[in-house]
């Protein structure tokens, strides 16, 4: 994967599990982005390429490194830097970030993935959830296998306590990007989440008829989310109490 950016057409799939199922599909388009080689000083350069995006600026479609890491910085650089001292790997070639772009400036990112690659292979993967209360958590692989296990330490959902683990799995290749979810307490599969994207032409006619395709607006993932909420809650799922925030910020996977 030689360009600095990519876009995929894709879907996220969360299906709940256990007395009372739901399930929903939201489809959009994903952004793929270099943050190794990307540069501060190439950012012209990558907007002239395909016009519809920009950069930390407004633009129909906007990638913001501020809305990422510890979600401090405006440089490019200065975001890898911090991912790379956050995973604490020290052998890499490139670091690919795969996520929801701003649409018209409104965007939500629940999860954003970094891909770590030494010799044409995925070393290391960064998990980087958001939820909906503003809070921001990072799952780290440290080992050099697709799946992995992870304590779950953020609150994501009020229809769900903050207990038992989850399992991810995740395979990128150099035109599709697929990750499973198995959110699992006491034993059993609560929730199972599916994301799979395939890659597409990144001009703007193609972005454009995407853009249409898949019924993109501004804030689409936020909106459903909440709507998706409102469903369960008219169920009569139980609401959890929001716990405090965790100081720390970031999960290592379990050791097998």
């Amino acid at each position: 994967m030689n360009s600095l950016i990519n876009f995929y057409n894709g879907k996220i799939i969360h299906q709940r599990l256990g007395k009372v199922e739901h399930k929903f599909i939201n489809l959009h388009l994903f952004l793929l982005i270099n943050i190794t080689k990307i540069k501060s000083c190439n950012l012209s350069y990558i907007s002239g390429k395909v016009r519809l995006l920009s950069i930390n600026k407004f633009n129909v479609l906007s990638w913001y490194t501020k809305d990422h890491g510890n979600r401090k910085y405006q440089k490019v650089e200065k975001l890898k830097e911090y991912i790379i001292r956050l995973s604490k790997v020290k052998k890499f070639d490139d670091i690919h970030l795969l996520c929801f772009p701003r649409i018209f400036n409104f965007g939500f990112n629940p999860i954003s993935i970094y891909f770590f690659s030494y010799n044409n292979k995925i070393t290391h993967t960064i998990y980087e959830v958001k939820n909906t209360f503003g809070d921001i958590h990072h799952y780290i692989t440290n080992n050099k296998v697709s799946k992995s296990r992870f304590n779950k330490s953020m609150f994501v959902s009020p229809f769900f306590k903050n207990d038992g683990h989850y399992d991810i799995l995740s395979k990128f290749r150099d035109k599709s990007v697929f990750v499973k979810i198995n959110y699992i307490a006491k034993d059993k599969i609560r929730l199972k989440a599916f994301l799979n994207a395939t890659i597409i032409k990144s001009d703007n006619i193609t972005l454009f008829l995407a853009l249409i395709k898949n019924l993109i607006f501004p804030g689409k993932v936020w909106i459903n989310i909440h709507y998706q909420a409102l469903k369960l809650f008219l169920k009569k799922i139980k609401i959890e109490k929001k716990p405090l925030e965790n100081k720390v910020k970031h999960t290592f996977v379990e050791k097998s």
